[in-house]
């Protein structure tokens, strides 16, 4: 594993509201996730969603502190150079993020296209291999509501880790209805974290956190809004 030194993202004193009735705010986090690391985060079942992922890729400004994408804070970034970090940071959201009108295969390939210089024939090939490793006979070329949501979850996976991503951040991507995508994901992310690749993953799943929490660099629990490490969190467990 890669000194993980090298910051890949980083929260600091971070607070950021909830949007949604059932989801939990950010409430004075700090957390860093470096290269090679993966960060498991255990998540309230009632609060299942919290915005790391929107405070991660600086789609929303924190109410206080300040968040940094290896080393750069995002409130300090140009349009375009917030654009060209985005590209190097793959994600599975928790919510369905799919362009409606246009094939899940293209929307798969598209962020690719945009941002390499891979040529299409190679992007779908690397694709269709990830496609096979999660379980799918092929990219779906359907639109996504044509797709059922177990196949969306895994082209999902195929989009997050495509194009070799310096951060992952996966908000729920087994959605505790798919877990046999979890054993997948981890054998995927093996050797891109061995290439420096930080992963920050949330998850409701008390079988994925027994599974694959000696896997993780560090493990934290959301609670009332604050991330507790995963040490002093198991003290806390009558």
């Amino acid at each position: 594993m890669l000194d993980p030194s090298t910051t890949r993202l980083s929260l600091r004193d971070v607070d950021l509201r909830a949007t949604g009735t059932h989801d939990a705010s950010l409430e004075n986090v700090s957390l860093d996730v470096g290269a090679g690391e993966l960060v498991l985060v255990h998540l309230d079942k009632r609060h299942a969603r919290v915005p790391l992922l929107d405070a991660a890729l600086g789609l929303r400004n924190p109410d206080r502190g300040k968040v940094a994408i290896e080393g750069r804070l995002w409130s300090t970034m140009t349009v375009r150079e917030a654009a060209q970090a985005r590209s190097h940071i793959g994600c599975i959201f928790d919510r369905a993020e799919w362009i409606a009108n246009l094939e899940v295969d293209k929307n798969i390939l598209l962020a690719q296209q945009h941002h390499t210089a891979i040529s299409d024939a190679e992007l779908r090939q690397s694709a269709e291999v990830l496609a096979r490793h999660f379980g799918l006979e092929e990219l779906p070329r359907e639109r996504p509501h044509s797709v059922p949501e177990q196949l969306l979850r895994r082209a999902a996976c195929v989009r997050a880790l495509l194009g070799s991503p310096r951060l992952l951040v996966l908000e729920r991507p087994t959605r505790d209805v798919c877990l046999d995508l979890a054993e997948p994901l981890m054998v995927a992310m093996e050797p891109l974290r061995e290439q420096g690749t930080a992963v920050l993953w949330t998850t409701t799943s008390d079988w994925v956190m027994e599974q694959f929490q000696d896997q993780a660099s560090r493990v934290q629990y959301s609670s009332g809004g604050q991330l507790v490490p995963g040490s002093i969190a198991l003290e806390k467990t009558p």
